[in-house]
């Protein structure tokens, strides 16, 4: 069984992008289920082979407009005609981040392109992709205050459903947070949560 998840696309409860080693699994979280898993290379067939493995972080604005990250690279990607739309260095894009940010981030939470919650380390930098500008820089324990301890550094993955329904992902656990409340919703194990996601499975056609 994998140890995490690398990354996570939001694009509703009933579709949800986990990105897992070399897997993407389509997930439909409202019924618990896999709808697809195949390797990330199978899924987005144009994608480089430098992100066929091990993405840092993901945002789904729509499915013509998909952000891979790796490393300090990200790929901008059509799933609806398969193609690279450009793949550059972070800082070529998003030329105000902080500048370890534009050395690789460890999630993304994808609310619109004028708000993308970028969390690298123990810090969170919301940012304004429009403009390019810095809108707030904050340690997560400052941002999400009741956020436990263990989510608080490092977290692999980010989903931004709305600011009352935030998912967090940190080894074989998520957060699942409400941030207009500031309080914890629920801590529970991926698997109980997201059967199928961590666990080994075969490809579907």
């Amino acid at each position: 069984m994998a140890s995490k998840v690398d990354a996570l696309g939001w694009e509703n409860w009933e579709r949800m992008w986990f990105f897992v080693e070399q897997e993407c699994i389509f997930y439909n979280g409202k019924q618990g289920t896999v709808r697809d898993r195949k390797k990330i290379g199978d899924m987005f067939t144009a994608i480089p082979q430098s992100f066929q493995n091990g993405i840092d972080a993901f945002g789904f604005e729509n499915w013509e407009r998909l952000w891979f990250f790796k490393g300090d690279q990200y790929c901008f990607y059509n799933a609806k005609a398969q193609e690279v739309r450009e793949s550059r260095k972070i800082k070529d894009q998003f030329t105000r981040l902080p500048d370890d940010f534009k050395k690789g981030v460890d999630a993304l939470g994808w609310e619109s392109w004028e708000r993308m919650w970028f969390v690298k380390g123990e810090r969170i930098v919301f940012y304004n992709a429009k403009d390019n500008e810095v809108r707030s820089e904050n340690l997560l324990k400052q941002q999400f205050t009741k956020l436990p301890p263990a989510f608080q550094k490092g977290l692999d993955a980010f989903g931004f459903e709305n600011w009352e329904r935030l998912w967090m992902f940190k080894g074989e656990q998520y957060c699942f947070y409400n941030a207009k409340a500031q309080e914890i919703r629920e801590v529970r194990d991926i698997k109980a949560q997201f059967p199928g996601v961590l666990e080994p499975q075969p490809y579907m056609a």
